[in-house]
């Protein structure tokens, strides 16, 4: 875990809907977080009070990656972004220091139970419509 982080609580636990772990790859300027989603359906995931950086994030699947890039574009200025994570699948997830500051705390966070709906629907249509073009 980079030393900036004060806390972190993550899950490494097969059961665990959203295991994680920090990746070596982390530093003072940005935490590189292993998530992997254990479940055989899509997974909306949120990030608040840290910017996501897809650039310098890794995908397993580029439908995630794309997926993930509109909803970050989609996301209200200073509120809480989000990304998908498909059924089995994995991302090495940059997120940038946060200026300094009180109350400055990064929260990642599984989104709402109607979210996962949503979100499972999306990936699903999305997935059906990107093999049909393949």
């Amino acid at each position: 875990m980079p030393s900036w982080i004060a806390a972190a609580t993550l899950s490494d636990e097969a059961q665990d809907p959203l295991p994680s772990c920090f990746s070596a790859r982390s530093s003072q300027a940005e935490a590189v977080l292993s998530v992997a989603n254990n479940r055989p359906y899509a997974q909306l995931v949120t990030v608040a009070g840290g910017l996501l950086n897809l650039a310098e994030s890794s995908f397993e699947d580029s439908l995630d990656a794309s997926l993930s890039a509109l909803l970050l574009n989609l996301s209200p200025a200073g509120g809480p972004s989000a990304f998908v994570l498909g059924p089995g699948d994995s991302v090495a997830l940059a997120i940038d220091r946060p200026a300094p500051g009180p109350g400055r705390e990064v929260h990642i966070d599984a989104a709402g139970d109607n979210s996962f709906a949503v979100a499972a629907l999306v990936f699903r249509f999305l997935s059906a419509a990107a093999a049909r073009r393949l």
